[in-house]
């Protein structure tokens, strides 16, 4: 469920929810990364669904996913989505872009790994 100001409320490999505000995707993502226009699932994906997890080098508070989302606009690229769970209530979603690698994250801070399918 979504409340005012926010693009989705989901639930992370841990079980805590993880939510986007309007403010942060047009603002932040959208201002800062353009082509993040139109992928609000694609983040939403990587959160839901990241083939691996990391802390960040920005401290234990923030966990940085990484997927490929084939509906993204760039399948063939992760969707890499910074979370920050510094509030009791769950993460935040940050920021948001396309990467080519795994980057930006602590070395030794590996969190999550999707479990492969048969």
């Amino acid at each position: 469920m979504t409340g005012k100001g926010t693009l989705f409320s989901a639930v992370d490999y841990g079980g805590r929810t993880v939510s986007l505000d309007e403010d942060t995707y047009s603002n932040h993502i959208c201002s800062g990364h353009p082509e993040m226009g139109k992928n609000v699932q694609a983040i939403e994906n990587a959160v839901v669904n990241p083939e691996v997890v990391y802390e960040s080098v920005q401290g234990p508070h923030r966990e940085v996913f990484f997927s490929r989302v084939p509906e993204s606009t760039y399948p063939k690229l992760y969707t890499k989505v910074v979370v920050d769970y510094s509030s009791a209530s769950g993460g935040v979603v940050k920021s948001s872009w396309f990467e080519k690698g795994i980057t930006g994250v602590k070395d030794g801070g590996l969190k999550h790994v999707r479990a492969k399918t048969r």
